[in-house]
């Protein structure tokens, strides 16, 4: 998360990030994979010539999976050694636009009005193989950007949670409960009760 209440992201003024990665659990580096993009993204503001666009970060993020790629295979295979899904959120400064990265099975919606806009393809095969991400050698980026409103909400999650609640249940569940804080109990709550056998992670930005 790197909102205005971080230092580096406040004075920079290029906007806001918020993301959710997770490691593809077949690689062995999967979880580093997941860290690694995300302590990368400072460098957004770490580069002075950085004007926070939808360019440059589609560039930071060609160069992430690059270097996640080069980390090599495992022995014997074609699998990387690291690699992992992602949703990165890049909300402009004066908070009325957002443009969602991704790759893999990750997940973003836009909360409005009680109904929930899903803003990400779900990256998988019947099967429910994943089929794009990072760390790929050549992996499929979407971007889409999206106009936001006082009183959104952006929700994004891991798949961890997506196998416990469908998209429309976790916005029913944030949106019963009013405060962040609440909704977000109930649903870690509601998938502890339901274990996927997978790491769950939900983030809810509300646009104030």
């Amino acid at each position: 998360m790197l909102s205005v209440d971080v230092p580096i992201v406040e004075q920079a003024g290029i906007g806001e990030i918020f993301a959710v990665a997770d490691g593809v659990g077949s690689a062995p580096r999967g979880m580093a994979a997941a860290q690694y993009l995300c302590d990368r993204l400072t460098g957004l503001y770490r580069t002075p010539t950085s004007t926070g666009s939808i360019e440059s970060v589609n560039e930071l993020l060609r160069i992430v999976n690059e270097e996640i790629n080069g980390w090599g295979t495992i022995e014997g295979t074609d699998r990387p050694e690291g690699a992992c899904a992602a949703t990165v959120l890049l909300i402009n400064p004066e908070r009325v636009k957002c443009t969602v990265f991704h790759a893999g099975d990750t997940r973003a919606g836009l909360i409005k009005d009680g109904i929930c806009q899903i803003l990400t393809p779900l990256d998988q095969d019947p099967g429910g193989a994943l089929l794009n991400y990072f760390g790929r050698h050549i992996p499929s980026i979407t971007s889409t950007s999206i106009s936001l409103e006082l009183g959104d909400r952006l929700l994004l999650c891991s798949d961890g949670a997506t196998k416990c609640y469908s998209m429309a249940e976790m916005a029913e569940i944030l949106e019963r409960n009013g405060k962040r804080r609440s909704g977000l109990l109930e649903l870690a709550t509601g998938c502890a009760r339901n274990p996927s056998g997978d790491d769950v992670t939900v983030m809810v930005v509300d646009i104030e």
